[in-house]
C-alpha cells in the first residue's frame, strides 16, 4: 500500500461500502477510470465509516480494498435509531448565480435516495433567472424541490430565509458545490436522537477530487474529513477536550454539512447576518452558530456517517481569495463572540486557539503551503473586525 498522496498527485476519491464481505466502490464524480495517480477510499460498514485507505491505481478494486483493510468492524451502527418523525426535515441549498453547480448538486438527489425529504433552494440576490430555470426543470422531472428568493445578499440571510420558509422541525444545509452521499440526509436526521437536547448535527466533508495543487493545499488546510469518530459535544463536557472548547469550532464540522433544529435557531435569533459569504466578512456564520448553540446549553452531535463531498477551488487565485475570506471570517466571529456574555472565558479560549493555529500553520508550510498564502490569511484576520463592524453599521452591500 502506498503512502499518502503527494501535493502533485491527481487523486481520485471514493467510498467502499462493505456488506457481508462484498465491496461496492463508488465515486462522487464518477467511477474509477484509472486516470489518476492515487486513490483515497473511505471504508463504510454497518457501523459507519471506519478508515481512509490510500491506494495505488492497481489496488482500486474489491480485492485491493479488502487487502488493505486495518480497522473494519461490524458492531452496532454508530447512527442512533430514528426516534423522530420520518421526513420531518427539509434540505436547504443556498446559492447565488451558479446554475451549473446547483444543477449538478440537485442531480445527486435524483440519483440517490432522499428519504422523502423536500428540497428548498434559496436563490440569494439573483442577477438572472438561471436558478429558477434549473429548479423548474428538475421539479418538472419529478424532484421534490422549490425555490425561494432572498433579495438581500449574504449566506446568513439565505440560511435564515430557509429556516423561515421550512415547515419541518429540522433543516439540513449543504452547498451548491457539494455532492451529498445518498444516505446523507437520513444520517443527519437520525443524529438528533443521539442525545437528550441535540440542536445541531454535523458530518464530514471530504474532497470530491484533487486535480490541482491548489486543491491539495486546500484539503491539507481544512481537514474536514479526518475525524471518523462520532462525538456528542456539550458544555457539560467542556473540560474533557485538549483544545479551547467551544471556541475552536472547526472541530464541530462545517457549513457545507449540518442540520439544525428549527425551533432552536428561531429562539436564538437565527444566523448573524453580518457574517457569511456575500458580506464583507465572507464567512464564519456556521462556526458562530455552532458555538452559540452549545453555549446556550444545547448539544451538537458530530456524525461522520453523514457525508458530503466538496469540490475544492481549483486555481491558485481562487484559493487565495478563499484564504483571505477565511481569515476575515475567523476574526469576525471572535468579535461577535466578544459581544456576548462570558468575555473573559472567550478571550482565554481564543488565546489558546491562536497557539494551536500557529502549530497547524507550521505543518502547512512543511507540506508545501506558500508563505504568501498564509500572509493573506493573516491579512484577513486583521481586516475581519473592521469588516464585521462595517457590515453591522452599514448593512448589506450589493456587489
Amino acid at each position: 500500500m502506498p503512502g499518502s498522496p503527494q501535493i502533485s498527485d491527481r487523486t481520485w476519491f471514493g467510498i467502499a461500502r462493505i456488506s457481508d464481505g462484498s465491496v461496492v466502490i463508488e465515486g462522487p464524480l464518477g467511477p474509477w477510470a484509472g486516470q489518476h495517480d492515487h486513490a483515497k477510499v473511505l471504508v463504510m460498514t454497518s457501523s459507519g465509516p471506519t478508515e481512509w485507505l490510500s491506494l495505488a491505481p492497481d489496488e482500486v478494486s474489491e480485492q485491493g480494498v479488502l487487502a488493505n483493510l486495518t480497522t473494519v468492524t461490524t458492531e452496532a451502527s454508530s447512527t442512533p435509531p430514528l426516534e423522530i418523525p420520518e421526513g420531518d426535515l427539509t434540505i436547504a441549498i443556498c446559492t447565488r448565480d451558479r446554475p451549473e453547480s446547483l444543477a449538478a448538486c440537485l442531480r445527486r438527489f435524483q440519483e440517490g435516495a432522499v428519504a422523502g425529504y423536500s428540497i428548498l433552494v434559496i436563490d440569494n440576490a439573483p442577477k438572472t433567472d438561471a436558478t429558477r430555470q434549473v429548479v423548474d426543470e428538475l421539479a418538472a422531472d419529478g424532484l421534490n424541490v422549490r425555490r425561494v428568493v432572498e433579495a438581500r445578499p449574504g449566506l446568513s440571510r439565505a440560511r435564515n430565509a430557509a429556516i423561515a420558509n421550512a415547515t419541518t422541525e429540522f433543516v439540513a444545509f449543504t452547498d451548491d458545490d457539494a455532492r451529498p452521499d445518498g444516505e446523507w440526509a437520513t444520517a443527519l436526521h437520525r443524529g438528533f436522537s443521539a442525545g437528550e437536547n441535540v440542536a445541531i448535527v454535523t458530518g464530514i466533508v471530504p474532497p470530491a477530487e484533487i486535480e490541482t495543487e491548489a486543491q491539495a493545499l486546500f484539503e491539507q488546510k481544512l481537514k474536514w474529513s479526518n475525524n471518523l469518530t462520532p462525538e456528542l459535544y456539550s458544555m457539560a463536557k467542556k473540560d474533557a477536550y485538549p483544545w479551547p472548547f467551544p471556541y475552536s469550532a472547526g472541530h464541530f464540522g462545517t457549513g457545507a454539512n449540518f442540520a439544525i433544529r428549527r425551533s432552536v435557531a428561531l429562539t436564538l435569533g437565527g444566523f448573524d447576518e453580518a457574517l457569511g459569504a456575500g458580506t464583507r466578512t465572507e464567512g464564519g456564520e456556521d462556526m458562530e452558530m455552532f458555538v452559540r448553540v452549545i453555549r446556550a446549553g444545547y448539544e451538537l452531535y458530530f456524525q461522520p456517517a453523514s457525508i458530503v463531498w466538496h469540490i475544492h477551488r481549483k486555481s491558485d487565485d481562487e484559493a487565495r481569495t478563499v484564504l483571505f475570506g477565511y481569515g476575515k471570517g475567523l476574526s469576525a466571529v471572535a468579535v461577535r463572540e466578544f459581544l456576548e456574555p462570558g468575555r473573559l472565558e472567550m478571550i482565554r479560549g481564543q488565546l489558546r486557539g491562536a497557539k494551536n493555529l500557529w502549530g497547524d500553520r507550521q505543518g502547512e508550510i512543511e507540506y508545501g503551503m506558500p508563505k504568501d498564502h498564509l500572509m493573506l490569511e493573516v491579512a484577513g484576520v486583521l481586516y475581519g473586525p473592521i469588516a464585521y463592524a462595517l457590515e453591522r453599521v452599514r448593512g448589506p452591500k450589493r456587489r
